[in-house]
């Protein structure tokens, strides 16, 4: 049991589907009422209840259910219904084509935030004045921010937009295709770099075809630095570049003496995990069948009465979980030997194998890892 609390806000609907489409018996808390707790056992998950637009029932529900969570270690899941969708689900998805007009009428007049609004309003909290001040100072903020970002986003594309156009400049209009270039390159609104090196690429294969072209060095050297930028934006540190990547460690091929011991495969790796894990104590190997029968090929037999369940142990034949624990683990500093017990079940792991564990690094530039040994075999 772990100390997990999870949040479903449910607005009745799943994009534009309403959930009594989407989820058993149309609600989440009653597809898992079997989870929760009751007199044969104390395991489970505890399954909360809220409307989402009581906030004062809301504040009483979540202090007392996540000390509980806390607490207890008992997981909980809260389920908050009846929320609002001032917009509908996206920005193209506009709630008025999929909702009846008694519906989008129920939820302006229970719209959560008018009733957070009335609340604060009916308690003496605050005036309809400065409520009004505040979402007027909220919305100019927003915007100023919205522009600040957008500044931001657009200055790198902008600035090496200047300096190309400065190249352009002294590139001959004799050419007619590298005066239509010019001209494509002045009609993009607010483009992305990908658009003026696309432009650019065009312009150094025109000015290259024949005839010696002065802004040619130029072109190139400003191509080049578009290409060096984008690699460190869009392809460094995919694979550890540090020292202790396992990429930098120098292979160690076998040494036999000169009347070496029979053994199966089986046993040598037995032999081996035996020695990492007294030697190391942050690792850990859990998944299929690794724990009481020591894996299905008896690499780890005996390892989980050696070393304790705590760091040897089985879990149920879920891929994505196996996965997940495994990514977890080795972000907190475990190195965790995940077990999948055969080839064959890697694909229902596959896309937390992807998208998860494969782009911790990437996608934090560096700032975190998932260390993660992931161990499966064929048939």
């Amino acid at each position: 049991q772990v100390p997990l609390a999870v949040f479903v806000w449910d607005d009745g609907y799943g994009i534009s589907v309403a959930k009594e489409f989407q989820t058993t018996k149309g609600s989440i808390s009653a597809a898992l009422a079997g989870f929760e707790p009751d007199r044969r056992s104390s395991g489970g998950v505890r399954i909360l209840k809220e409307k989402g637009w009581k906030y004062p029932e809301l504040l009483r529900l979540f202090e007392t259910g996540l000390a509980e969570v806390r607490q207890k270690h008992q997981p909980a899941l809260f389920h908050i219904e009846e929320l609002t969708q001032p917009q509908g689900h996206s920005t193209s998805g506009s709630h008025e084509r999929y909702k009846s007009p008694d519906r989008l009428q129920w939820e302006k007049q229970t719209d959560c935030l008018e009733q957070m609004k009335g609340w604060l309003v009916r308690e003496g909290y605050a005036t309809e004045e400065k409520l009004h001040e505040i979402r007027t100072t909220a919305r100019l903020k927003v915007k100023e921010s919205r522009d600040k970002a957008w500044k931001r986003c657009n200055h790198y594309a902008g600035t090496r937009l200047k300096e190309l156009e400065q190249i352009y400049a002294a590139i001959s209009d004799q050419r007619p295709n590298a005066v239509e270039l010019k001209k494509e390159l002045s009609a993009l609104k607010t483009p992305v770099i990908s658009e003026v090196l696309k432009n650019a690429r065009k312009m150094l294969f025109e000015i290259s075809a024949g005839g010696s072209e002065p802004a040619l060095p130029k072109l190139e050297s400003w191509i080049r630095a578009c290409y060096q930028t984008a690699e460190r934006h869009y392809h460094a540190q995919l694979y550890s570049s540090s020292p202790n990547s396992a990429l930098a460690v120098a292979p160690v091929g076998p040494v036999y003496g000169p009347n070496p011991e029979r053994r199966n495969g089986y046993e040598i790796l037995n032999r081996f995990f035996d020695h990492a894990f007294s030697t190391h104590s942050n690792l850990i190997a859990f998944g299929e069948d690794v724990g009481k029968i020591g894996d299905v090929n008896q690499g780890l037999a005996g390892i989980q009465q050696k070393y304790g369940e705590s760091r040897i142990f089985d879990t149920g034949i879920r891929e994505w979980t196996i996965v997940g624990q495994a990514i977890g683990l080795s972000m907190r500093g475990w190195r965790p030997i995940a077990e999948i017990q055969y080839l064959d079940y890697l694909v229902y792991g596959l896309s937390a194998l992807t998208d998860d564990l494969a782009t911790v690094r990437y996608r934090s530039n560096g700032k975190q890892m998932a260390p993660a040994i992931i161990r499966t075999r064929g048939h």
